[in-house]
């Protein structure tokens, strides 16, 4: 067996690396030649240790989200394609009043990983009476892809980074690292990501109190 499958199933387990996987069919565009190695995780601790073996090896490897605005070239791409399927998300915590034996929300913290696709971030969010996300409603892409990119939307000239509170790093040397927002010295379609290669692996948003009618009609 391939050395490189070898190692990477020893640690991940076994029948989880594809060869030679066709990467048309990840991507929105439904174009793209093969990757040499291509494997999916559900969890942050698989991404790490994917990273470090992929380190260990000297491969190249890339994180996948959700194929969205993506490219692939007919030739594909040499090294592992490590798909992002890290899509928890929750309530983190939570400020506000109690009223009729419920907790009437003021505030709250978000908890999402890198690959949870946007748009079902947003829904939730937008159900949970909680504004700040909600002109991100109906992009195709990740969490990570947007954080990476500092989604925006134009004609409001609000970003996805003007609610991000506290975010996971995963640093070129392998370590993981929490950070807050002015680390990511946000600007239009930026985020210092672009300059570090650093890796997302989690996201705090900080949200507040909103008419859940009203950020439906955002």
């Amino acid at each position: 067996m391939d050395k490189i499958v070898t190692e990477l199933e020893k640690t991940l387990g076994t029948n989880r690396v594809r060869v030679n996987e066709p990467m048309s069919a990840h991507t929105t565009f439904k174009i793209g030649g093969p990757t040499e190695y291509y494997i999916e995780v559900s969890n942050i601790d698989d991404i790490v240790v994917a990273v470090k073996i992929a380190k260990k090896l000297g491969i190249p490897f890339f994180i996948f989200g959700g194929g969205s605005n993506v490219i692939v070239s007919d030739r594909g791409i040499a090294g592992l394609v490590i798909k992002n399927n890290c899509r928890r998300f929750e309530l983190a915590s939570v400020t506000g009043k109690v009223k009729d034996k419920k907790i009437d929300v003021d505030k709250a913290l978000v908890l999402a990983e890198s690959g949870v696709i946007m748009n079902q971030l947003v829904r939730f969010t937008i159900e949970q009476g909680l504004g700040g996300l909600e002109y991100q409603l109906g992009l195709p892409g990740t969490v990570g892809g947007g954080v990476y990119m500092n989604s925006n939307f134009p004609k409001k000239g609000v970003y996805v980074g003007d609610c991000l509170y506290k975010a996971r790093l995963l640093t070129k040397e392998g370590e993981v690292k929490d950070v807050d927002n002015p680390y990511f010295h946000f600007a239009y379609d930026k985020s210092i990501l672009q300059e570090t290669g650093e890796i997302l692996l989690s996201a705090i948003f900080k949200l507040e109190k909103a008419d859940k009618k009203l950020l439906w009609e955002a």
